[in-house]
């Protein structure tokens, strides 16, 4: 009996650092249409009206930022040191926080940008 695991952790972080970075990708349309209804806005437009945008728009920021290191951490699994299982562990760890944090974040500005 082969003893070897259906999918190999290669393939897993193969798949992580492509999801991450279609999911940081779609984060950034996100922060566009944000940042978009941010700057529609006059100059007199009163500092809490705006941060109702801000700070989805920072969620979203930092929804990319988490994208970023786990597409790295992915990266580094992949070229310096394959088979790590302390690296390993933690990029689908990070993975699925991105996931999740965009969710959120991508709920918050869409509820902000459609219903204000």
């Amino acid at each position: 009996m082969d003893a070897r695991p259906v999918v190999e952790h290669k393939d897993v972080v193969v798949g992580i650092l492509g999801a991450s970075a279609a999911l940081t990708g779609l984060a950034l349309v996100f922060l566009g249409l944000v940042v978009t209804n941010l700057l529609s806005f006059t100059g007199g437009t009163k500092k809490a009206i705006l941060d109702r945008y801000r700070r989805p728009g920072l969620a979203i920021l930092g929804t990319s930022g988490v994208g970023v290191v786990c597409m790295t951490m992915a990266s580094l699994w992949l070229v310096l040191l394959r088979e790590h299982q302390v690296l390993y562990v933690a990029t689908v760890a990070l993975f699925f926080a991105q996931l999740f944090s965009m969710v959120g974040a991508t709920a918050w500005s869409v509820r902000r940008i459609m219903w204000g």
